[in-house]
């Protein structure tokens, strides 16, 4: 099983179906981030959300971006939101083959 995050639920699944011996590797304090990664909280209105996104992207020089999001669909709609602004996009999820998921990394 491979994950960037395991959940309690994923955990549980792993000690109830694995070897006793399975091998688990952490990368970095589980809850924390590196010290290169800056974290902070913006709030914005739903309806404000993809022009904040949109507006945050160009507030800095160019750099490759990770934006997380809570579904696929929003996801996707993300995705177009970038892409019809112009801007090299493409969208990381469940309901993409593992080729495309390896071609838009």
């Amino acid at each position: 099983m491979f994950s960037a995050t395991f959940p309690k639920s994923a955990r549980k699944l792993v000690r109830e179906y694995m070897e006793e011996d399975y091998l688990r590797i952490k990368v970095g304090r589980v809850g924390s981030t590196h010290q290169n990664i800056q974290q902070q909280i913006v709030y914005v209105e739903d309806s404000n959300k993809n022009q904040a996104l949109h507006d945050l992207l160009f507030s800095g020089g160019p750099q490759r971006t990770l934006v997380f999001v809570n579904s696929k669909i929003k996801c996707d709609i993300v995705d177009d939101f970038l892409y019809n602004k112009g801007l090299p996009s493409t969208s990381i999820h469940s309901d993409r083959t593992q080729r495309e998921r390896e071609d838009a990394l």
